[in-house]
């Protein structure tokens, strides 16, 4: 089966279904909870979270409602709280945490037979080549034993360090891999973008403040990226494409925008805001729901955070013509564990459907029930598809 969403209902049980909430598979043991379901590269598998009261675990399942789960991971000290398929399909790499770095980076192969440990840090990003070969990482901020690297898988002799890192979170590599995108302090100790020509002789520097987040075009070499405009320690700001051949900067827009997802044709990004006449920039800060990776994400969001009150739209790269799309009040587990870190989620959860048209997202119905929504992108109205937490779509 292919345009299926996968969605974790308001009891924590996984599902799939197809965009108009037809159609549903019901998978996983009915005694676990699960969390950010992941699936495949070709669509046909799901990695997810799961907990009991017992242990933390990571599964990978077929789309089907008689589907054996295979076991990737099972602690009972530690606990797995992301993951990220590799994009040929053959591993699941996943973060838990650790007792001594406090995270680590982990990666089985898909039949749960191998599996080792690739990285330690507190936080830890990293994007994938589209070849499997290797991945771009950023583990440790920019503390004093932070690191900025590709690691070459298997193959340690080609592994590349790079400068101190600067204020980012995800590094990024572009669609051809022809370019790396991270953040490196320069001779003034100021955090500046690097625009790093991989393969080809190339490399560009932009100034920025704050903390600066940032994703590729799945198919041009062009940077979407947000920093805000002040010294500050959070990300959220004018959003920015920055074309890598040319050099050419411009602002799509001058909204805070605090999260933003390219569509799979790349010619459309959705962002997220919030509403004009919110102080929402003095709420967050003093709310510190975004941690920027230093300290886990809290579990729950407190009365006020519920009623924050956010804006989906829609804007064409090509033209800049943007389209207000919703506004909702986010799922608590969004604010917490989500939107802190769109720019990593972005590289393993698809909220876009395959054809560019749609993009699911869960919202609050009233304080205590969520509700899965579809939103076409041309302003065609909206559709409930399911009760639920979180949703993604598949990638074919």
């Amino acid at each position: 089966m292919a345009n299926r969403i996968a969605c974790i209902d308001s009891n924590g049980k996984l599902l799939t279904m197809d965009p108009y909430g037809g159609n549903i598979n019901r998978l996983g043991y009915e005694s676990l909870f699960y969390q950010f379901p992941a699936w495949s590269p070709n669509g046909k598998k799901l990695a997810v979270l799961a907990n009991s009261r017992e242990q933390s675990s990571v599964y990978v399942m077929a789309d089907h409602p008689d589907s054996i789960l295979t076991s990737l991971f099972e602690g009972i000290t530690d606990a797995a709280f992301y993951l990220y398929w590799r994009p040929d399909g053959q591993a699941v790499t996943f973060i838990t945490t650790h007792p001594v770095s406090k995270m680590a980076l982990r990666m089985s192969s898909v039949d749960g037979k191998e599996t080792e440990e690739l990285l330690q840090g507190i936080p830890c990003f990293w994007q994938w080549s589209q070849d499997s070969n290797g991945f771009l990482y950023h583990v440790g901020g920019n503390d004093d034993n932070a690191e900025l690297a590709y690691h070459a898988l298997h193959d340690e002799e080609n592994d590349i360090m790079l400068d101190e890192p600067g204020i980012f979170q995800s590094p990024g590599i572009s669609a051809t891999g022809d370019f790396w995108a991270y953040s490196t302090l320069d001779m003034a100790n100021k955090s500046q973008l690097v625009i790093d020509g991989n393969s080809i002789a190339s490399r560009q520097t932009i100034s920025h403040k704050g903390v600066l987040a940032m994703t590729w075009s799945p198919v041009l070499d062009e940077l979407a990226f947000v920093s805000p405009q002040d010294n500050v320690r959070y990300w959220y700001g004018p959003l920015q494409i920055l074309n890598a051949l040319s050099g050419e900067q411009r602002v799509l827009t001058e909204e805070q925008v605090v999260a933003f997802f390219w569509s799979p044709n790349g010619r459309y990004i959705t962002y997220i805001t919030v509403k004009p006449s919110q102080d929402i920039v003095g709420q967050l800060q003093e709310k510190t729901i975004y941690t920027n990776g230093s300290a886990p994400p809290r579990q729950q969001a407190t009365r006020d955070e519920k009623r924050i009150p956010f804006l989906l739209s829609v804007v064409e790269v090509a033209t800049g013509i943007k389209r207000e799309l919703a506004e909702f009040h986010p799922v608590p587990v969004l604010i917490n564990r989500f939107l802190p870190f769109f720019d990593q989620y972005a590289h393993s959860h698809q909220l876009w459907s395959p054809d560019s048209t749609e993009f699911v997202f869960p919202i609050l119905e009233t304080e205590d029930t969520s509700k899965i929504m579809v939103y076409p992108i041309d302003g065609s109205p909206a559709r409930e598809i399911a009760d639920g937490l979180m949703a993604f779509w598949s990638p074919v």
